[in-house]
């Protein structure tokens, strides 16, 4: 959610509340990350996700719509959707 991301303190805090183990993960933002967020402030909307798809407002993203992208740019076989997750994660 935009409302939990810093730009200044280069930091994505992901709230006690949003996490399995019930403990704040504080994700640091590269610069890579803060230019890929810069774009996607284009996409923003009034439901607060930062990569809303758009056909279904105020929804997030579909696991489907993710697998689409990484088959659309040739990455199918070399992961999964739920590899994002656990890259995160880790």
């Amino acid at each position: 959610m935009w409302d939990e991301i810093d730009t200044g303190k280069k930091m994505g805090p992901i709230p006690a509340s949003k996490m399995k183990a019930k403990a704040e993960h504080r994700v640091p933002l590269s610069d890579a990350t803060l230019r890929v967020l810069k774009h996607a402030q284009t996409l923003r909307d009034k439901s607060g996700l930062v990569f809303p798809p758009p056909t279904r407002s105020g929804q997030p993203m579909s696991d489907m719509t993710l697998t689409k992208i990484l088959r659309d740019n040739d990455l199918a076989e070399k992961t999964v959707v739920h590899g994002f997750r656990s890259c995160f994660r880790t």
